[in-house]
C-alpha cells in the first residue's frame, strides 16, 4: 500500500474484520472497505446491480481517476 493515502488504507474505523468482496472484473478478493460500489443504469424497472470494483479495476476501466495528493495552486489572477 503505498503512502498517498489519508489513512493508510485502513478504513475500518473500529471494525477489526471485514468480509471479503470478489470484485466484479476480476474477481479478485479484496475487503469492502477497499471496494468502489456502484449501481448500473436499471434494464427493468427496480432492478439495479451493484457492481463491486477493486481499485486497480476501477482505475483501470476510468470508473475513477487517479489524481496526486496535493493539488496543483488556483492560477493567479491578472488586473
Amino acid at each position: 500500500m503505498n503512502d498517498q493515502e489519508r489513512n493508510n488504507g485502513c478504513a475500518k474505523n473500529g471494525c477489526s474484520h471485514m468480509q471479503p468482496i470478489h470484485c466484479t472484473n476480476c474477481t479478485h478478493c479484496v475487503p469492502k472497505y477497499k471496494t468502489l460500489r456502484m449501481s448500473s443504469t436499471p434494464m427493468f424497472p427496480k432492478l439495479y446491480v451493484k457492481l463491486h470494483y477493486c481499485m486497480s479495476c476501477a482505475i483501470h476501466s476510468k470508473v475513477v481517476r487517479n489524481h496526486s495528493c496535493t493539488a496543483p495552486p488556483p492560477p493567479l489572477k491578472t488586473m
